[in-house]
């Protein structure tokens, strides 16, 4: 029996919907508010609540959100998150209530006990608009919104005394502490929908989602958490390297194997996916080369997929990725862009 081996690309056009995975690794405090104010991150950090009430959250889902009056309604987390690095987000609709002579204080962690800075976010009327105020550190940036809408927040302080300021997944200020600067008053837990001390600057509209975490998230991550629950479709061409193996005989068997190398064009990572069948084309290898023929990424096909981090390539540009016999001989080639 001789064995034909006949290799080939062709392109897919996948659609599919795609649900955001929100990260959950370094989560020390999460309050999706589903119909209490319990801490779903595992570690205790329970609230107590004061006057809110749940509501309707941005999904239509009923008692999934917190809403305020604006009248002395308070929620009191179980701790102040004094971490660093953390990342503090949650989404927030604020009515259109007057915040001219007060702050409408959406998040508050800020008191004189603190090792790593207070965590602000609050809404203020300034020259007839309403300006969203986040504060790290004794640090602030001013961002522009309006009212009855919701809106994603995420800032983040870094050990290098970075501060990063994230409004619906974008970057909207960078800058730098000098000092990790508090108050000097407050009590000793994070405070939602109140000032600092939880007597004034009291917040009108609702609060949801509130996640803590202690480490930096990626740009990617508070992209995904503004995308958390909605379902997109996600389109994209992929690039998948057909292996028809023909068996000469009196009764020829006729086999495909599919290996999938996605997406392309990519930025950041490249998936490689050989199939659930993998063992059976064992003894062919992978091996991706930069545009002047340096190695990047060489491997016998051992596993069904491959999940590559590109940082470590040679930066934006034309790759090639080869599906390479035992004798080295190559059955295929096809271009990889990374951009």
């Amino acid at each position: 029996m001789i064995k034909f081996t006949h290799i080939s690309f062709v392109f897919l056009l996948i659609v599919s919907n795609v649900y955001a995975q929100i990260p959950t690794d370094g989560l020390i405090g999460f309050y999706p508010f589903n119909g209490n104010a319990r801490d779903e991150s595992g570690n205790g950090y329970h609230a107590g609540v004061s006057g809110a009430i749940l509501n309707t959250d941005r999904f239509a889902n009923p008692g999934r959100a917190h809403v305020f009056s604006g009248f002395g309604n308070y929620i009191e987390l179980g701790s102040d998150f004094d971490v660093l690095p953390r990342t503090v987000s949650l989404w927030f609709n604020t009515a259109n209530t007057d915040y001219s002579s007060q702050y409408g204080s959406v998040f508050q962690s800020d008191h004189p006990g603190l090792m790593n800075g207070g965590t602000g976010i609050a809404i203020k009327d300034m020259n007839g608009y309403k300006k969203l105020l986040l504060t790290l550190a004794g640090v602030s940036d001013t961002v522009d919104i309006l009212p009855n809408r919701w809106y994603n927040v995420t800032i983040v302080a870094d050990v290098n005394k970075e501060l990063l300021f994230y409004v619906d997944g974008q970057l909207v200020g960078r800058k730098f502490a000098v000092n990790y600067l508090k108050s000097g008053d407050g009590l000793g837990k994070a405070i939602v929908g109140a000032s600092r001390i939880a007597s004034n600057n009291y917040f009108k509209g609702m609060i949801d989602d509130i996640r803590i975490y202690n480490r930096k998230l990626t740009p990617v991550e508070v992209e995904l958490i503004k995308n958390e629950g909605a379902c997109t479709k996600k389109i994209q061409t992929i690039d998948t390297l057909v292996i028809k193996a023909n068996l000469t005989g009196a009764n020829p068997d006729l086999y495909e194997h599919n290996i999938l190398v996605y997406p392309n064009p990519t930025s950041d990572y490249v998936v490689i996916d050989c199939g659930p069948n993998y063992a059976s084309i064992s003894h062919f290898s992978l091996k991706i080369t930069n545009a002047i023929g340096q190695m990047v990424f060489v491997s016998k096909i051992n596993k069904q997929k491959f999940n590559i981090n590109l940082s470590t390539w040679t930066g934006a540009g034309l790759y090639m990725v080869y599906l390479v016999d035992s004798e080295n001989n190559i059955r295929d080639v096809k271009k990889l862009i990374l951009r």
